[in-house]
Order: structure tokens, then C-alpha cells, then sequence
């Protein structure tokens, strides 16, 4: 049927489809189902029916072809669902440019059986050769894929620092012909307007009626090549393309103001803009808001509302491009509250950098709260929404100026309602745990690991803060100094350091575990005693526990020493033995009494740590009781008044600056004269310990742990106990 018209419905402004066809992407062959007649071979149209939706909510223009099958002409055709597509050719009559050209990407296929193959109004007959057609956009369907950013490894080794969008029609034209030219984007060119030439703008076996329709955004985007990181340091796998170009809608904004982006595809190509935007560019005559109006017949571009209202002289008039809209939901006020559109908040929660303490107060304090809350009310007032809704009016009523009628939608900061708490609340953020959940103690080294491998495991759990929503006000400019200025270069420092440092491990497990080796860790060594403060005071100044100032010494004949390379001696010249203080150059050790430095502790008398008071009783070790109860107990114990256990070292003088039994503390701060006592000092090591657990210190951190020593220093000596036997009464 040479010369046949073009598939039309039965009204002058509905579509008419000019061609319909299957094609091979790879070879051009195609198998026709609407077209002039010639190319069909005289059969007609094979079409029965068409369907397409199309949705700013949907990432996929969807659709289904009803058709004839005589022959079986489509299984011959041989459709394998990987190398066709659908092409269709339509116009709106008495719209100018009108005539869309589409493709389409088969998804499925499937026959069905008896059905009318006319669509005359009294039926047709009854044909079972049908097959139905479903197909969808090509872009998620081929390229939602992960690998999305190409083969090239030196793109994928680099982050990228640019804006989410810059507004350029149809993106920057040459920018990603090939993938390493993605490093030549800055801080001012848009990612989208680098994705969209190479995958949403026709060129990949489909035609796209037009280069995506782009609005530029004012925020920025760190593109990682590790960019879903987990607290828990798993690695997992980057966004696909469709992933990424949804996330970079849902977090874009305008002004600081705007935001409601949308990523879709329509039947003029791709879109990446705001429904703000949407509003602005409508130039379909459709009414604003705030013009609608009374509806003007004469205008064709104005659609008519079949809503039971409109004159039917209002609905049958004009020539619309929309035939009619017909309201199929009202407003849900009840879910709209649950969803929090009317009114909603949330708590913001980033750690105060900015607090000079913050490594040493407790997290509460430490950790902004920053109350964040959305009111229908004022954000339509404050932020001029009319023009840029949809809706005509408010859904609400506001209250008046005294407060009566109307719905408020007011949030009190201070004690706000629980139930308007927002509850799509990101839930990963905060800070990084072990690589894999490990609880090694052994791992203290991870975050360089996690430095070398570009974060892929994670990062240092206590310092790095993994940001709500993955957002921050940081300037970009300010991160990627940071990135690529400051940590990059130190990458292969990164890399050689851990590998020393696990070579070291290796080799010390291999000469103290498996060659037992001599530990060269002191346990055991000489100590002189310098000084001493009273921890535990048992009844005055009887018994108790004492915190002693040392240091290393060294002693050796004096007959046989030569030189004491610096050291202080503390014997006399004359003395068989010389005593010399090892200096701390040279490894020597010191401990000082109620010192919190790690490495730098007091030791303890093990004679002393059971002394103790219970009841009347006053024990001191080794044996001796030191209560006075002569009043109370005539015939029991009887401790000389002004005697006291003696701390390590410490004696009475005589002289003119004597210090004397008979004082006390509240007398003078100096009750004891330390003359110095060797001692043999013991060292205690942390990792001996079997039973008792502490926090540790992870020597990762650059934070000191005042309260966990890495070991402890003891000795044994029992304690002299001097004094007179009575003080004369003051």
C-alpha cells in the first residue's frame, strides 16, 4: 500500500507515529512495523498498539510495542536483547518542531495469544501470532555498569576536585573523548558537564534527540577512587554511573537555597536541573502558580481541566498539547506530616575541631550539636516560593497574627516535638573502626596501611570523622590542598615505612621468639632513691604508702674505674665502691614521684603496699603495729608517739636546720631528710600482664594517655622506724 498515510489516532492534535522499527545496532538491519508502506512490503502497519511513560521520578523512559507477527517475522529477525533497538518516528500535528526521532533498547520479548488485530470499533478477527515488546531507555540499561569511568588506571589512582555542574549545554564538547583527559578538569569545570558528551548524548549505538539539558550548581563534589567508605573498613565497590548521577542530583544546590534536583530523560533527551528550574523554563505556555488565572480557550498552548468544573465550552475548545488533566490524588495531609513536609528537624553532629582540648575532654562535650529544622510557614515566606511551586496556595492555612485558625508549623529548638524528628537520617557517619572490625592489639599501624591504599580499608578510627550525608562546608579548594599537597607526596614515605616497620616486627619476632635472644629491655637494674611523697597516710604519720623518686645507677670497684663518662657519682672518693647516676643520654632511667608521663613514674616499696589501718590497728609491714591505745587498751599495744615508719632513704637530722621527730606536717614541709638508698628496681611490663586489663596506649596516637604506663617500677626493702618516745606538748 504505497502512499499509505502515517498511523494516526482519531483526533486532529493526537500523535502521529510516521515510522516504527526494530534495528541492529551492529549491522543497521532493520525490520519495519510502522512506516509509509514501502519498506513494510505492502502489509501496512504491523503496530497494534504503543505505550511510553516518561517521569521526572524515573531514570528510564519505559514503554511497550504491541504487534503483529505474521510469519513469525520477529523470531527470524532473530532478536537477541544486546544489539537492537527500537526507532520511532511521531509528531504532534499543529505544533511547530514537534517531530520527535527516539530509540529505545529492547528489555524483553514474549508472544501472546488469541487477540483482535483491528482496532475497528466492532472488533477484528481473531489472530494468536502477537508479540509484546517492552523496552527502555539504553543509557541505564548499557551503562548503569560500575566500571563506568573507562580502563585507564591513572584516572582511577587520582581523585577528582570540581564543581557537580556548570550549566554548559550539553557538557564540556571534547573533555572526555578519552579517559585521561579527565585529568585535565579543575575546580571549575562540572562533573556532569564531563559525563554527560561521553554517555548521555547520543554516539553509543543510539540516537539522543538532544545534548543533556544541564543547570549549574554552587557546591563542589571530592570524587574518590575508593568513595563508599565504611566505618568498618571494608572495601566495597564504587557507585555505577546511574548511582552517581542520582547522588550528585539528590545533594546539588543552588544559592545555598535551591535544591530539588532531578536527573531524567524525556522525549527531548537527558535533564540535570531543579524543579525550581523546571518552573522558570516552562515554555509550554503552561501557567505559573501565581498566573493561572482564568483559563484562555484562545491559547493553544493552555491545557483544559476536566475536573467537573470547567464549561464545556472550556473543555472541547482550543488545541492543547496536553489533551486534558485530571487530579487522580489530593493531598495526604496525614502522611505529608509523617514524611515531615510541613514540618521536620534533625541534630547536625560534627566534631569542634576548633576546641583546643578537644583530644582531652569527654565526647559529649566536645561534639557540635547543631539543631537543623525545615517549617512549611517560614520557608515559604522567608525564601519567596511563590512562582516556584507547583501549587497554587499553601496546603495549609496559616495562623493568624494572634495565633487563631490556621495550622502552625512551628519548631520550639529548645524542646522540639520527637515526632517531627526527621527519620531518613544517614546512619553511617562518625568515627573509622579497624580495617575489617579487627580487635588485633598488635595493629597499630593500620592507618598507614590505609594512607598507602588510598583509603580503601578504611581510615584511622579516633581522628578521622566521617561527615553526615558525606557533606561539609570545607572549601574545595581547601580539601584538595590538603589531598593532594600535604598527603599525597607523603604516599611512598607511607609505603616505605610500613614496609621497615614490618620487616622490623618480623625480625624481632623471629630473634626474641623463635632464636631467644636476650630481651634488651630492662627489667632489672640499680637505682638510687631521691626523694619520696606519701600516697596513703595511715593515722598521722605512722605508717603509709609512699611514691619514691630514682635513678639508674651504675656501681663498680673503685680501683678498677677509669672514667664515668659524665655520670654523677655519689659515693665519696675514698669509698671501695663507686656508685655513678646513668646518664639520660645514654639510656639511663628516672622515675619522679607523682609524675603522669609514661615512661617517667615513681616506683613503690612492696614492703609497704599492704600497710593499712583496720580498726584500731595500724599494721605496717614487715610486722610491725603502729597504733598508740594506751588510753583505750592499758595492756595491749603501745607504739612510741613520736616514731614513725621511715620512707626508703629518709632519716631525722640534728644541727641548726634539723628536721626533728617531733614535727609535723602542718610544722614543715620537709619531715624527712633524704640521704639516697640504693635499692635493686624492678620494671613491670604491661604485657606480663595476665589478668588485669587497662587501656593501654595505641603508639599510633598522637595523643598522650597520661593514666596507662607501659610498665611499672617495685622494690623490696623494709622500712626503719625511728622518732623518741614521747614529743613535749606545744
Amino acid at each position: 500500500m504505497v502512499g499509505q498515510q502515517a498511523l494516526t489516532h482519531n483526533r486532529g492534535f493526537s500523535i502521529n507515529v510516521s515510522k516504527v522499527s526494530i534495528k541492529k545496532m551492529s549491522t543497521g538491519e532493520e525490520l519495519h512495523i510502522v512506516d509509509d508502506g514501502s519498506e513494510a512490503g505492502g502489509m501496512g502497519t504491523l503496530l497494534i498498539s504503543m505505550t511510553m511513560e516518561e517521569s521526572i521520578m524515573k531514570k528510564a523512559i519505559v514503554g511497550n510495542l504491541v504487534v503483529k507477527n505474521p510469519g513469525k517475522m520477529i523470531e527470524t529477525f532473530n532478536i537477541t536483547g544486546t544489539d537492537e533497538i527500537v526507532h520511532i518516528e511521531m509528531q504532534t500535528p499543529h505544533l511547530e518542531d514537534s517531530k520527535q526521532i527516539l530509540e529505545f533498547c529492547i528489555v524483553s520479548i514474549n508472544e501472546f495469544g488469541a487477540g483482535a488485530d483491528s482496532t475497528h470499533k466492532y472488533g477484528g478477527p481473531i489472530k494468536s501470532s502477537k508479540s509484546q515488546l517492552h523496552f527502555m531507555s539504553c543509557e541505564p540499561m548499557y551503562l548503569d555498569i560500575a566500571d563506568w569511568r573507562g580502563d585507564g588506571g591513572d584516572f582511577l589512582n587520582q581523585d577528582m576536585f570540581l564543581k557537580i555542574a556548570t550549566g554548559t549545554k550539553g557538557g564540556i564538547a571534547g573533555a572526555v573523548e578519552e579517559v585521561l583527559e579527565w585529568l585535565g578538569l579543575d575546580e571549575e569545570d562540572g562533573l556532569v558537564d564531563a559525563i554527560a558528551p561521553k554517555y548521555f548524548n547520543g554516539g553509543n549505538g543510539w540516537a539522543v534527540p538532544n545534548p543533556m539539558d544541564i543547570e549549574g550548581t554552587d557546591n563542589t563534589i571530592w570524587l574518590r577512587t575508593n568513595s563508599q567508605l565504611y566505618p568498618w573498613g571494608k572495601e566495597t565497590n564504587s557507585m555505577t554511573l546511574m548511582q552517581l548521577m542520582s547522588n550528585l542530583a539528590e545533594n546539588a544546590i543552588v544559592d545555598d537555597t535551591w535544591c530539588n534536583f532531578m536527573f531524567y530523560p524525556d522525549f527531548d533527551g537527558w535533564h540535570f536541573k531543579s524543579i525550581k528550574k523546571m518552573i522558570e523554563d516552562n515554555t509550554n505556555g503552561v501557567p505559573k502558580a501565581e498566573e493561572a488565572g482564568e483559563i484562555s480557550t484562545e491559547d493553544p498552548y493552555v491545557y483544559s481541566f476536566k475536573d467537573g468544573i470547567s464549561s464545556e465550552a472550556e473543555a472541547d475548545s482550543g488545541d492543547p498539547k496536553i489533551l486534558s488533566s485530571v487530579s487522580v490524588t489530593s493531598p495526604n495531609h496525614l502522611i505529608l506530616w509523617k514524611k515531615g513536609v510541613y514540618a521536620s528537624y534533625y541534630y547536625h553532629i560534627q566534631p569542634d575541631y576548633s576546641d583546643p582540648y578537644h583530644y582531652y575532654m569527654d565526647t559529649a562535650t566536645v561534639h557540635k550539636n547543631k539543631f537543623i529544622d525545615y517549617q512549611y510557614h517560614r520557608e515559604w515566606d522567608e525564601k519567596n516560593w511563590k512562582g516556584f511551586t507547583v501549587e497554587t496556595y499553601k496546603f495549609l492555612p496559616e495562623p493568624g497574627e494572634e495565633g487563631e485558625g490556621g495550622v502552625p508549623t512551628e519548631i520550639d529548638p529548645e524542646k522540639p516535638n520527637k515526632n517531627l524528628k526527621f527519620r531518613n537520617i544517614p546512619e553511617v557517619y562518625g568515627y573509622f573502626s579497624n580495617a575489617y572490625n579487627s580487635e588485633n592489639p598488635y595493629n597499630k599501624f593500620d592507618f598507614l596501611s590505609s594512607r598507602t591504599g588510598d583509603g580503601s580499608l578504611g581510615k584511622r578510627n579516633d581522628v578521622v570523622w566521617q561527615t553526615m550525608s558525606d557533606q561539609t562546608n570545607l572549601e574545595l579548594s581547601k580539601i584538595k590542598t590538603i589531598q593532594q599537597d600535604i598527603i599525597g607526596p607523603t604516599k611512598e614515605n607511607y609505603l616505605q615505612y610500613v614496609f621497615l616497620k614490618n620487616l622490623k616486627e618480623k625480625w624481632n619476632i623471629y630473634r626474641y621468639s623463635i632464636c631467644c635472644d636476650k630481651f634488651d629491655d630492662k627489667r632489672q637494674f640499680l637505682a638510687v632513691i631521691d626523694d619520696a611523697i606519701l600516697l596513703d597516710e595511715e593515722t598521722d604519720t605512722r605508717g603509709g604508702i609512699y611514691e619514691y623518686s630514682w635513678r639508674e645507677v651504675e656501681m663498680w670497684p673503685t680501683s678498677d674505674v677509669e672514667d664515668v663518662g659524665g655520670g654523677e657519682i655519689l659515693t665519696k672518693a675514698d669509698s671501695p665502691i663507686t656508685i655513678v647516676v646513668v646518664p639520660e643520654s645514654k639510656g639511663g632511667l628516672r622515675g619522679i614521684a607523682g609524675s603522669e608521663e609514661t615512661n617517667m613514674r615513681g616506683a613503690f616499696n612492696l614492703n609497704e603496699l599492704m600497710n593499712m589501718q583496720e580498726g584500731d590497728d595500724v599494721f605496717v609491714g614487715p610486722g610491725v603495729n603502729v597504733a598508740n591505745g594506751e588510753d583505750q587498751w592499758p595492756d595491749g599495744n603501745d607504739y612510741p608517739e613520736a616514731h614513725q615508719m621511715m620512707p626508703v632513704g629518709g632519716y631525722f637530722t640534728l644541727g641548726e636546720n634539723a628536721i626533728e621527730p617531733c614535727q609535723t606536717r602542718e610544722d614543715s614541709e620537709a619531715t624527712v631528710y633524704f640521704h639516697k638508698h640504693i635499692v635493686e628496681m624492678n620494671a613491670l611490663p604491661e604485657e606480663m600482664l595476665e589478668t588485669i586489663s587497662h587501656p593501654g596506649e595505641d603508639i599510633a596516637d598522637p595523643r598522650p594517655l597520661w593514666n596507662s604506663p607501659e610498665r611499672i617500677y617495685f622494690f623490696d626493702v623494709q622500712n626503719a622506724h625511728d622518732g623518741l618516745c614521747s614529743c613535749g606538748k606545744i
